[in-house]
């Protein structure tokens, strides 16, 4: 309806009883439900919306969920970050566990080893949301130098302890290995397949001379202080599940993936031990060729030398 001063009110059936209010917004009709865009063209997105395209996709009480996802995807969000946070601990409640990576990945070897890794201050690399997530009081964060995930429900301790003692970053024996064994999800929010981290487990799984490194040197500070553990890390790699945008519609047919649109972000949950298994046999009938795995590094190699170079540009190095 129309104010007295000339603002719109949209009264939507996503977003419970309360009115959203634009001073200069249009409403519009998708899919039979009523949204609002900004005068800029995006859509406006509540936390009551994102529920909703979380219980469409079949996400419930008591499930278990790791969450990579892109805020801006959306459009503009009431709440940001913390309204698709809530939005997923709202649909998994007490009983179920909210996963996200907090990654600090990078090309590391013998002669370039990680930065010291402080499990409570260094800043994940994937995105706001994830970021937001680990600081909030009551998430726990696995220690991990350059694959670390932060968790938070009734499981979040048993899948994160010990991910130190992991033989690879990603495998069987880690948090996301134990999220594909426990039935769990990984739901990708306005992000592709490339980001979907879990790919690399059954990598590590088949080939783990072939896609991890030597057992490197790593600093890392926790409760108990600062100390040096050595650990496998990832090398440049190009494998069967390298193009994983390629997976997407594969796991759609076989059944293992659902799709859901809010705003402007398609939302994908994905069955984690189905997509496991599916990793894991094509890596198995199509090993990596140690020449594309050379070429892979050259390609990572360029592309780390791009970026030094474009740094040492923009502070007047050059």
């Amino acid at each position: 309806m129309l104010t007295d001063d000339g603002r719109i009110v949209i009264y939507s059936t996503l977003s419970g009883s309360l009115p959203e209010v634009c001073a200069s917004g249009v409403p519009t009709r998708t899919q039979g439900k009523m949204s609002l865009r900004l005068p800029d063209g995006r859509p406006a997105v509540t936390q009551a919306m994102i529920e909703a395209g979380l219980h469409e996709l079949g996400l419930r009480s008591g499930d278990i969920v790791i969450a990579h996802g892109a805020l801006r995807s959306f459009g503009w969000v009431e709440g940001g970050e913390d309204a698709v946070i809530d939005a997923l601990l709202s649909c998994t409640t007490l009983s179920g566990t909210v996963c996200m990576p907090t990654l600090t990945y990078g090309t590391y070897s013998r002669r370039r080893l990680p930065p010291v890794f402080d499990v409570a201050r260094t800043p994940g690399v994937v995105g706001r949301i994830p970021e937001c997530f680990r600081q909030r009081p009551g998430v726990w964060r696995s220690l991990h130098p350059t694959h670390s995930m932060a968790a938070c429900g009734s499981r979040a301790e048993e899948l994160l302890h010990d991910h130190d003692h992991a033989p690879t970053p990603c495998g069987p024996d880690s948090p996301w290995g134990r999220i594909a064994q426990a039935g769990g999800h990984v739901l990708l929010i306005g992000v592709g397949m490339f980001y979907c981290t879990l790919c690399h487990g059954p990598e590590e799984q088949a080939e783990p001379d072939v896609r991890c490194t030597e057992p490197l040197p790593c600093s890392l500070i926790s409760d108990d202080g600062e100390r040096t553990t050595r650990f496998r890390l990832h090398r440049p790699y190009c494998g069967a599940v390298s193009d994983r945008a390629a997976l997407q519609p594969l796991l759609v047919e076989k059944g293992l993936a659902k799709q859901a649109r809010v705003g402007d972000s398609v939302l994908l949950l994905i069955d984690a031990r189905g997509l496991w298994d599916l990793c894991l046999r094509l890596v198995r009938a199509r090993p990596a060729r140690r020449i594309d795995c050379l070429r892979e590094k050259f390609r990572s190699d360029c592309r780390r030398w791009r970026r030094s170079l474009r740094l040492h540009c923009r502070e007047g190095a050059l």
